[in-house]
């Protein structure tokens, strides 16, 4: 048999801790489970706003997706106009520096005909010129 050496009110004094010592630890196994639920509820809480988060910015990143495609096809098209554009000035250029070919060969073939009808009309003078000469001679 156990021997106690404590006296019966020191026993009792030790009950009545041990059973303030049950109530308190009941009281924070509760808080502690109330303290759990209301944890749990806001993890719940912020995964649904991180959800809701999460698909705002994927439907933002999407729509700027969308935006960011809409501009690079613009610029696409843009760059392709302007490559036209080159190529119609690359050869307008050049049908005009054919059209200034062209003038100036024009130009020298007037020149060489206007000189030969110079050089003709300068011989039909001489030729009129003895015409009458010879006529002036066969009166005399």
């Amino acid at each position: 048999a156990v021997v106690s050496t404590q006296s019966t009110g020191e026993q009792n004094e030790t009950l009545d801790d041990l059973a303030k010592c049950r109530v308190e630890l009941e009281a924070l196994e509760g808080a502690h489970c109330e303290a759990r639920e209301e944890a749990d509820f806001y993890k719940e809480q912020i995964e649904v706003m991180k959800t809701s988060v999460i698909d705002k910015l994927r439907k933002e990143f999407g729509e700027m997706g969308d935006e960011n495609n809409r501009l690079k096809e613009e610029l696409r098209r843009r760059e392709e106009r302007k490559e036209n554009q080159d190529e119609l000035v690359y050869t307008a250029n050049a049908n005009q520096e054919d059209l200034v070919r062209e003038c100036k060969t024009l130009q020298e073939k007037f020149t060489a005909t206007e000189e030969r009808e110079q050089e003709a009309l300068v011989y039909i003078k001489d030729c009129l010129k003895l015409v009458e000469q010879t006529h002036h001679e066969k009166k005399q």
